[in-house]
């Protein structure tokens, strides 16, 4: 996430960066399953919990108004 999408007004921008953060975590989960190893509980709990926060962003991002 870019703050600077954020100062210059521009929600779009500040959309496209949240989910991608959103996917990078997903992303990370699926290249642990697919290699077949087992990811710590503690930090898929914390990729969770990111993309908790991430999608709570999101969602508030796209309340902003366009400038």
């Amino acid at each position: 996430m870019n703050l600077k999408d954020l100062a210059a007004k521009d929600p779009r921008s500040l959309n496209g960066h949240i989910s991608a953060a959103m996917t990078f975590a997903e992303d990370c989960k699926d290249g642990f399953e697919e290699s077949h190893m087992k990811l710590d509980p503690h930090i898929l709990m914390k990729i969770n919990s990111f993309q908790d926060v991430c999608s709570i962003l999101l969602k508030i991002s796209t309340m902003l108004p366009n400038f």
